[in-house]
């Protein structure tokens, strides 16, 4: 590939959910037993514009910061250094999923 083919670089961003540990430390199955995970997903977003993809999230950031409904809520708050900065599910209440 040269300088200037669209295919010279590839951006992918990949994120799990759950846990996929399947054996304890002495290599016995744990799935389906108490305290193991019962679900886990993997997901790929593989991205063509990353620049617009930036944009629109920083967009999206500051919108969310900007509503009144959000003002107290910890992880939005720019000295947690969470969402003010990345969106993480686990950090976040539900409703700035709906935004």
């Amino acid at each position: 590939m040269t300088e200037g083919d669209p295919q010279t670089a590839k951006h992918y961003f990949v994120d799990e959910a759950g846990d996929g540990t399947l054996f304890d430390r002495k290599g016995r199955v744990i799935a389906g037993t108490e305290g193991c995970s019962s679900h886990f997903a993997l997901g790929v977003l593989d991205v063509a514009d990353l620049a617009g993809l930036e944009q629109r999230l920083v967009q999206l950031r500051l919108r969310i910061l900007g509503d009144p409904y959000f003002s107290g809520v910890p992880s939005l708050k720019s000295e947690a250094g969470k969402t003010a900065i990345f969106f993480h599910a686990k950090d976040d209440i539900p409703e700035v999923r709906t935004v």
